[in-house]
């Protein structure tokens, strides 16, 4: 008989909301050091931890914190994932067409979605595979790093060009790639993402190796704007892309895609966490995220 995978998937809060949790969704407050913590949740500011830097780098605090903590009390999981207390994997294995995200009412998804997510059914889906990702995002009219500087102030471009170097300098084995997925206008947005433990260990020693570097010559602190402050997190999103590209053609990795939710209160308020227009017609809902253009929805076949 097959042993059962051990699989964890972080929800990362960062404020009151709704609580998703059962044996494999463990929900993690991310910047504890600078907020007063919540009860129920894992904290990412235990053990060896980089929480003080959450201003920066947003959700990845807790994932440092996975990679530091969780994993060595934790030796044999299997599966380490990631999602977001409004953005949730569809684990329905759908086999029509679908949008990388679909917007979706909080109370809808907990009382006809998320009691279909239970640990036996979410096992048996990732279970086949290396990598589970959301569906790729695609830009119009341009390219990953064009649409980068486009949405990000001048100011903190050289972090775009600071990964690029050290890229070039200290993995240039990934250039190729890198270069490829710059020009190209596709991505997997979010830093959504369930993997097997050992390639989240080698994603987590690449990342923060460069993210580091960066740091040491970076004063984040001169930053204003919402999307200069988080440049570390902006670029890394992008270059988790490039990270996984690498690896899928080199270990031939069996990656899938999969449909995610988007959560709000669709029915009781209106769309403050939307950066820009929200497009809805009757074939299908566009939303600009922090100036990514995303088609998330058919509203009407």
């Amino acid at each position: 008989m097959e042993n059962k995978k051990q699989i964890a998937i972080f929800v990362c809060y960062h404020k009151e909301s709704e609580i998703f949790a059962n044996e494999i969704y463990k929900p993690i407050q991310t910047g504890c050091t600078l907020n007063e913590e919540m009860e129920g949740l894992l904290h990412d500011n235990t053990g060896d931890n980089i929480s003080i830097k959450n201003r920066n780098y947003g959700e990845l605090t807790a994932v440092y914190w996975v990679w530091k903590n969780y994993l060595k009390e934790n030796p044999n999981t299997d599966y380490i994932g990631f999602c977001h207390y409004r953005r949730f994997f569809d684990f329905a294995d759908k086999k029509e067409n679908f949008f990388c995200f679909k917007l979706e009412d909080y109370n809808v998804f907990k009382d006809k979605i998320w009691p279909n997510n239970t640990p036996d059914k979410i096992e048996k889906y990732i279970k086949n595979y290396d990598v589970i990702v959301p569906a790729a995002t695609t830009f119009d009219n341009k390219s990953v790093i064009g649409q980068f500087l486009e949405a990000h102030p001048q100011e903190i471009h050289i972090v775009m060009d600071k990964f690029i170097e050290i890229v070039k300098k200290d993995y240039p084995d990934y250039a190729k790639v890198m270069d490829d997925f710059l020009k190209n206008n596709k991505m997997y947005i979010c830093l959504n993402y369930v993997m097997k433990k050992e390639l989240f260990e080698e994603w987590c020693k690449w990342l923060f190796d460069i993210l580091f570097k960066i740091e040491s010559e970076t004063d984040y602190s001169q930053y204003i704007d919402y999307n200069a402050i988080r440049a570390p997190a902006f670029v890394a999103e992008r270059f988790f892309n490039v990270w996984l590209k690498y690896q899928t053609e080199n270990k031939h990795l069996k990656v899938k895609e999969t449909p995610n939710y988007f959560l709000d209160y669709l029915n009781t308020k209106t769309y403050p966490f939307l950066i820009g227009k929200l497009t809805i017609n009757k074939y299908k809902t566009i939303i600009n995220l922090f100036g990514i253009k995303i088609t998330i929805a058919n509203t009407k076949k």
